[in-house]
């Protein structure tokens, strides 16, 4: 009896298998900007497009032509077609501080997409003061000179030395987790991680003044297998708003979810009629040997 009652059960279970399709039917193909540019630096537009569930990125790269109006203000500076190579536009022009740019890419049958930002007019101004060995853990004290004008700032530590894979050593810059117990950061994003790469702050309890911030790094996240470090990097980038808000709704709905500056949401960044971002900043820049 108990055998038959198995095996009606395993006949209900196979009747009620039903055929899920992952291929999202109302999935809209869109363009995807991600586009990060440092005052006075060339522009560079990444460009790809959104993917469905099975979909392979790395089969989507874009190759052929685009069409691209660049204004400033309300006024043209570049209105031409231009090849997309492996996903990348390259536009003979640099991007100055404080103008406003606005960005129309036309690509193939995809919606055109839209996007403006202003870059910052202020550098950041900072220097590492002091750098001390604890043992298992670094040390870096460094100062920070914040303008009267409102800033909005992302900090980012790298490595940089040497990789040994095969005879020759190869230079290699590798992004640095740190971590920090200043009171800046914990009203901000970095400390709901352990630690991190990078951080953004306001300068609100800054307020125009000059300030030490110490930054703690692991040493075991520093020395890997075959790599050999030499200089710690630490890089200041005033943001616009436009990558401020990008990165904290992208932090809150990463790391964060269901914290207290938890807030979810679809819309991230700032290109209408697509997907990513278009933004600028302007960076300073501060290395250490490691002794």
């Amino acid at each position: 009896m108990k055998y038959w009652s198995y095996v009606a059960l395993l006949i209900l279970l196979i009747s009620c298998e039903k055929e899920i399709d992952l291929d999202d039917a109302d999935f809209t193909k869109k363009l995807v900007l991600n586009t990060f540019l440092e005052a006075d630096s060339s522009f560079i537009i990444l460009l790809s497009t959104s993917v469905n569930t099975l979909s392979d990125p790395l089969e989507q790269t874009l190759n052929g032509e685009a069409h691209v109006l660049l204004k400033i203000d309300e006024t043209p500076i570049y209105n031409n077609k231009t090849d997309v190579i492996n996903g990348t536009i390259n536009l003979p022009l640099h991007c100055l501080k404080g103008e406003k740019y606005t960005l129309e890419l036309s690509y193939e049958d995809y919606a055109t997409v839209r996007a403006t930002d202003e870059v910052p007019i202020l550098s950041p101004d900072i220097a590492i003061d002091t750098f001390i060995d604890n043992g298992d853990i670094l040390k870096i004290i460094f100062t920070l000179k914040d303008p009267t004008e409102s800033n909005k700032y992302f900090l980012q530590l790298k490595s940089k030395g040497k990789e040994v894979n095969g005879p020759f050593p190869v230079e290699a810059t590798k992004a640095l987790d740190f971590s920090s117990t200043d009171k800046l950061f914990f009203s901000n994003i970095l400390t709901y991680n352990n630690s991190s790469s990078y951080s953004l702050f306001s300068d609100e309890l800054l307020n125009g003044t000059t300030r030490q911030f110490e930054i703690q790094i692991a040493k075991s996240t520093l020395y890997t297998s075959g790599y050999i470090p030499e200089d710690i990097l630490l890089q200041v980038n005033s943001v616009s708003e436009t990558m401020y808000s990008y990165y904290i709704n992208l932090l809150e709905n990463t790391h964060i979810y269901g914290g207290p500056l938890s807030s979810v949401s679809r819309q991230n960044g700032n290109v209408e009629q697509g997907l990513g971002v278009f933004c600028f900043y302007t960076a300073a820049r501060d290395s250490v040997t490691i002794p």
